[in-house]
């Protein structure tokens, strides 16, 4: 199934959604669970393995734990580090050593930079997937649009850097293939 080109009104409507949606996908950092969850990622990367009692949680005895979050806790590390390490010049560039209160290192930073562009990256993703699956259904902008608008605003507060961005991504992804045009 071939879809018709977009019109004009229909690339500005798609344009603000998306737009919406990156805005909205932004964040100041103040879930304390994006920090416990950075922490075991970093020890999952060190450490080469899985853990197998969490340290950062429990005080004595450490009960045995099995980490069902170990991929999206390691990404997110990762893309942490890709943030301070990539984005610490440019941050150390643009601060003003006299603010007050004073600021976080620029590492620091750019690590946070670098969780935010994560998410919008995984945010815009999701996004584009889902149109790609509404389009190859015969879903216009206007449904895409109304999904969209109330979908964003609704899971505004759960686009936040944390494992869990790794199964929607994977659930889009399955949509799409799924209903993929090759599939029928």
């Amino acid at each position: 199934m071939t879809t018709a080109p977009l019109s004009r009104a229909d690339r500005a409507l798609l344009g603000a959604t998306l737009l919406c949606a990156a805005v909205w996908s932004t964040y100041r950092l103040a879930d304390p669970d994006t920090f416990l969850h950075l922490a075991i990622g970093r020890g999952i990367v060190q450490s080469r393995a899985l853990p197998t009692v969490c340290e950062q949680t429990y005080i004595e005895p450490k009960p045995a734990y099995q980490d069902h979050e170990w991929l999206g806790q390691t990404a997110l590390y990762l893309t942490e580090q890709v943030g301070e390490r990539g984005l610490t010049p440019l941050v150390a560039a643009w601060r003003d050593p006299e603010a007050w209160p004073p600021l976080p290192a620029p590492a620091e930073q750019a690590g946070v930079i670098g969780l935010q562009l994560g998410v919008l990256a995984v945010v815009t993703l999701v996004g584009w997937l889902v149109w790609r699956t509404g389009r190859a259904r015969g879903a216009s902008v206007a449904a895409f649009v109304i999904v969209a608008s109330l979908a964003i605003p609704t899971f505004r507060f759960r686009m936040v850097p944390r494992p869990h961005l790794a199964t929607t991504l994977g659930t889009a992804l399955f949509a799409y293939w799924l209903f993929s045009p090759s599939r029928r």
